[in-house]
């Protein structure tokens, strides 16, 4: 099964590998909500296939698919784009495994939406746009704002470069001793916006 959902711009491609099951639903809806383009496969083999032929830029990969290490392993043979996988293992083993093989970051199930929109983010703007490559996408990916959705809370976002992390490293003092909020990113002091409880 290979279903293809699309937002009304062009957008980052994410590629969800896993089983099929209601948690495959979940990411997708919820990925799809925030303006990401996002194609499903059901196993590893389908996986790989739909990797080399959508110009995915981020993979979000269930370490539960049988094979799946094999799945990373092969597509770091080629390809350094970003790799976010899932488990719900409790064993510290079992995502150590992954990261050894490739994978770039993971997520505990049962998966908490806004952090995982949060570590998508995060891995396609390390790449994409901190990174210099940006000839894969027309834009950057939406801050929360764009979207209409909440930050987690105790977050902050900056409108200016769409950073986006744990308000504590937005706070800082001015030359005068006052506490601010800067972006520690583009150091844009005004453009910063956080979630309050």
């Amino acid at each position: 099964m290979n279903t293809s959902t699309s937002g009304t711009t062009k957008n980052y491609r994410v590629l969800l590998v896993g089983d099929e099951d209601n948690s495959a639903r979940l990411i997708l809806n919820t990925l799809h909500k925030v303006g990401l383009e996002c194609r499903y496969a059901v196993g590893a083999a389908a996986g790989l296939s739909a990797f080399r032929e959508n110009n995915i830029h981020l993979v979000l990969l269930d370490l539960s698919t049988p094979t799946a290490e094999t799945l990373c392993a092969r597509i770091r043979e080629n390809s350094t784009k970003p790799l976010l996988m899932t488990t719900a293992a409790t064993d510290h083993q079992v995502p150590l495994i992954g990261l050894k093989v490739g994978a770039d970051d993971y997520l505990l199930k049962p998966l908490d939406p806004p952090m995982l929109i949060a570590r998508v983010f995060a891995l396609l703007r390390r790449v994409y746009v901190y990174g210099g490559d940006e000839s894969h996408v027309a834009k950057a990916p939406p801050s929360y704002s764009d979207q209409g959705s909440r930050l987690p809370e105790g977050w902050a976002t900056c409108e200016a470069c769409n950073y986006m992390g744990p308000s504590p490293r937005f706070e800082g003092r001015s030359r005068h001793g006052q506490s601010v909020m800067v972006c520690p990113h583009c150091r844009v002091p005004a453009a910063v916006t956080y979630a309050v409880s």
